[in-house]
This record gives structure tokens, C-alpha cells and sequence, in this order.
């Protein structure tokens, strides 16, 4: 096990708070940030000057992410992060959208259906492909896509960014 930290802080609720699931949801390619840092629990993303992010459509749950402890018996504790989503479209461009992502790692964040929560995955290994599977009888024909935290790596920290970051991220959707 590692290092043994405090904990601090009250647990509280709030009534008006508990709406589940993702709303909306932007990709980033790894190799295109150029810093990502945790302050309290808030990332702050940093894109490279050519970043771009990649905008994906959430409907009826077609989105959804998780969260694991990864236990590391020399390292601190840290998360295990799965993210999956649906690919609705069948052309060419979605095509070449999931040949794409099969060796990709990617930094998610998703703007979840609660008010003013938005979440990040991945920062910092990046998540990679963990799965694709696509019937023609199930699901409507579509294509599910789900990314995770690597193996061989300790895991994620669980962090949050501002709505303020959210809307520059996604300024830079394609």
C-alpha cells in the first residue's frame, strides 16, 4: 500500500443536485496538450497552439464513465477511469473516426447533466481503447467505444475543471 494521507472535509448533500449521466463530451488527443495540472481537485488544460478538441454527441445515456480504485502496492492508491460512449453515424467519416481512435490516447471531458459539473478522465496517462463492439441486430447497428486507463500504470486522481474551462475546450471542438 502507499503513503498514508489525511482526509478532511464534511460529506454534505444538496436536494437540488443528483440529475445523473453526461450531457456532452470532448476528446483530446494527448499530443495535443500541451499541460494539464490538479489544483485542489480542478484541472487546468492547457491546449497546444494547433489543439483542437473533439466534440461527441451524448443522447439517451450513449455516454457514460466510471470510476475504479486501482490499488498499487508500492504507489499511492489512485483510480482506474472508463469512459464509453456511442457512435451513432455510419459514413466514411466515422469510419475513419474509430480506425483512428484503435491507437489513440486521449484526455475526456465530460459536462455531466448535473448543473455546473464537469469532469475530466485521463489526465494523466490518457485513456486508450479497451473495447469496440458494433452488432448489426443489437443496439440500433451502432458502434460503442470504450476507453480506459492503461494497463501497467498507477491510475488516475479524480478531478473536476471549471465551466469556464469547459466552454474554452470547447471553443476548440472540430
Amino acid at each position: 500500500m502507499g503513503c498514508v494521507s489525511n482526509i478532511s472535509g464534511a460529506i454534505t448533500y444538496d436536494c437540488q443536485y443528483g440529475a445523473v449521466g453526461i450531457q456532452d463530451m470532448l476528446l483530446i488527443n494527448f499530443s495535443d496538450i500541451s499541460s494539464i495540472s490538479i489544483t485542489n481537485g480542478v484541472a487546468t488544460v492547457t491546449l497546444t497552439s494547433t489543439g483542437k478538441t473533439i466534440r461527441v454527441a451524448s443522447i439517451r445515456k450513449g455516454a457514460n464513465a466510471s470510476e475504479a480504485l486501482r490499488e498499487n502496492e508500492n504507489a499511492p492508491n489512485a483510480l482506474e477511469q472508463t469512459v464509453n460512449f456511442t457512435v451513432y453515424k455510419k459514413t466514411a467519416q466515422e469510419n475513419i473516426f474509430t480506425n483512428n481512435i484503435l491507437n489513440s490516447r486521449v484526455v475526456v471531458v465530460a459536462k455531466m447533466v448535473e448543473k455546473n459539473v464537469y469532469r475530466i478522465y485521463g489526465t494523466n496517462y490518457g485513456l486508450e481503447i479497451s473495447a469496440v463492439e458494433e452488432s448489426a441486430n443489437d443496439n440500433g447497428g451502432f458502434t460503442t467505444i470504450t476507453l480506459a486507463t492503461p494497463q501497467g500504470v498507477y491510475g488516475e486522481p479524480r478531478a473536476s475543471v471549471t465551466a469556464d474551462t469547459w466552454n474554452t475546450l470547447l471553443g476548440k471542438a472540430s
